[in-house]
């Protein structure tokens, strides 16, 4: 009710709030809660109306304190104090282990607890590796009928958090299974190599003797084992096709800082590098490499999925670059659909326990077992075996997607965010299908795994919004400022210009600074004065003496 009157931001609460409670599915899914909200009538009840019955309930309401504080706290100068500045970051979503696969929460909570580090980080490489391992083997028509439209649940994922924070080894521990496989893997290739060549050299013999006319039969040339990959760190494009083209099923591109990779996809003479990560995305790509004396490689249908870590600050170019409509504002980090900015405890427990071998082992027989089904699937034309919905899935799943595309083509996201966002028209299937793997079904996915990815995705759309949110309006800049300001790097009465002037970090946007500017004074931590120049008026800023009050809170 208190909502509603916030019209569409309101409705866009309800529902994804709404949709983190299982008992939202039960009736209509979506669909349903859209058609609750359409009921309400509220009669003067809005968000206040919560505010005020929560305080007669005892709650103190801070926001209220400080205002009783400002109204009667000012200092000789005439200045109050300030108010407290916006959050810098969106709130997100904690983690929800209830909407992962039974058959690893219990070892995603047993390495997050050991090493001191939030669920996501786990989390993500997790599902990441598990995809890759899938890759385009199996996928799913999200579709009834139209068989146009495949998915893999190949994904690209990230994890942001600063230096120190544990991204690497939660990602190495997630990756284990996956190297695990690749060492198994390599020592049957080391095997078959080594009867090739014996092979090899029979055969050599064999089409000699042939030649001489001492034989009748053409002997049969062996065929050369390709040496199979899962995990590749650091490599060159060139390279990566050579190594896709003999495993054209599904390799997982790993960097422990991905800042790197993308800053070098940014450099200019690189726009072929980009172009083949772009098209390896989803698991459908095509890409022909020609070399000068040395052929030319086509790889067809071939799947590439990226996994690393991002640190805040670094995360913010690439965000702002996707916000900015340049050149390279191609969709390469809406491609990230797996990643997430979660916040870090302040409170550190050291952890040292053995770990708990019985939910490792039930991750990794989940791991192990989904390579050894997928190696023996029955294969289409394309070498794919594609799976549907089944029938409660399909229902809710076409009623989950309406809505999805009614919130994208109403027009109220920025550019950068309905990208993001429009791909999780691929997301949502890929999860069911990744979930519905892991968990050891066959035959259609079912409703509940279906269940499990949309609560899953809505804790990644709040994380989604923090990335984007990051640099979006004047938040950050709003930030940025202060922190000069608190550094003594401005002086009052300072102008506009020598903001922006000085090229700091998310201060040289003109009118984002200004728009900075203005909310700072507002909030009562600046105090404008017009300066008569006898030609244009220039505005100068106060600075606010109580504000070091303020920022040591």
């Amino acid at each position: 009710m208190a909502l509603k009157p916030l019209g569409d931001v309101g409705r866009g609460l309800w529902l994804d709030w709404s949709l983190t409670s299982k008992k939202s599915q039960v009736d209509d899914g979506p669909l349903g809660l859209a058609r609750t909200w359409d009921t309400f009538n509220p009669t003067g009840i809005d968000y206040r109306f919560v505010f005020a019955e929560a305080q007669r309930r005892g709650w103190d309401n801070p926001a209220k304190t400080i205002l009783k504080i400002e109204t009667t706290a000012e200092n000789e100068g005439g200045w109050k104090i300030p108010e407290p500045l916006p959050r810098e970051l969106r709130t997100v979503k904690t983690l929800d282990v209830e909407c992962l696969p039974s058959a690893i929460r219990g070892a995603v909570v047993d390495i997050a607890e050991r090493l001191t580090c939030p669920l996501d980080y786990v989390v993500i490489p997790l599902l990441v590796g598990a995809g890759a391992l899938v890759g385009n083997r199996i996928g799913i028509l999200p579709k009834e009928h139209d068989p146009t439209w495949e998915v893999y649940p190949a994904f690209w994922g990230g994890i942001i958090g600063p230096p120190g924070s544990m991204k690497t080894p939660a990602q190495n521990e997630a990756l284990k299974p996956l190297r695990h496989i690749e060492e198994q893997e390599s020592i049957g290739y080391a095997a078959a190599l080594a009867r090739y060549q014996v092979d090899k050299k029979q055969f050599d013999k064999d089409i000699a003797a042939f030649k001489a006319g001492k034989a009748q039969a053409i002997p049969v040339e062996p065929v050369e084992p390709r040496k199979p990959r899962l995990v590749v760190n650091d490599t060159t494009y060139q390279a990566l096709g050579e190594i896709l083209a003999a495993n054209p099923r599904g390799v997982l591109v790993h960097g422990d800082e991905l800042s790197g990779l993308l800053q070098s996809l940014d450099a200019p003479g690189q726009e072929a590098a980009r172009g083949f990560y772009l098209s390896g995305w989803g698991g459908s790509g095509s890409y022909t490499f020609d070399r000068i004396g040395r052929g030319s490689i086509r790889l067809s249908n071939y799947c590439l999925s990226v996994l690393g870590g991002f640190q805040p600050d670094k995360v913010k170019a690439y965000v702002r670059q996707a916000q900015s409509g340049s050149a390279q504002n191609d969709g390469l980090l809406q491609r990230f659909q797996l990643i997430v900015w979660p916040d870090l405890d302040r409170d550190f427990a050291l952890v040292d326990r053995a770990p708990d071998q019985a939910a490792l082992m039930t991750m990794n027989a989940a791991l192990l077992g989904l390579r050894d089904r997928l190696n023996g699937v029955t294969t289409n034309k394309l070498g794919a075996r594609l799976v549907h919905f089944d029938a409660k899935a399909q229902t809710l799943f076409n009623q989950w997607f309406k809505l999805n595309e009614q919130a994208i083509r109403r027009g109220e996201l920025g550019a950068s965010e309905q990208s993001h966002f429009a791909k999780f028209r691929s997301l949502i299937p890929g999860l069911a299908l990744l979930f519905h793997l892991l968990e050891g079904h066959d035959g259609a996915v079912c409703e509940q795994c279906l269940v499990s990815a949309i609560g899953f995705a809505g804790y990644l759309k709040s994380h989604a919004r923090r990335v984007y949110g990051a640099v979006h309006g004047s938040d950050g800049c709003v930030h940025a400022l202060t922190r000069k300001l608190r550094d003594g790097d401005l002086e009052t009465g300072f102008t506009l210009r020598s903001v922006y002037i000085k090229c700091w970090s998310d201060l040289t946007d003109k009118d984002r600074v200004r728009s900075a500017l203005d909310q700072l004074a507002e909030l009562g931590w600046l105090r404008e004065s017009v300066l008569e120049t006898g030609g244009r008026k220039t505005t100068s800023y106060e600075i606010n003496p109580r504000i070091a009050g303020v920022l040591a809170a």
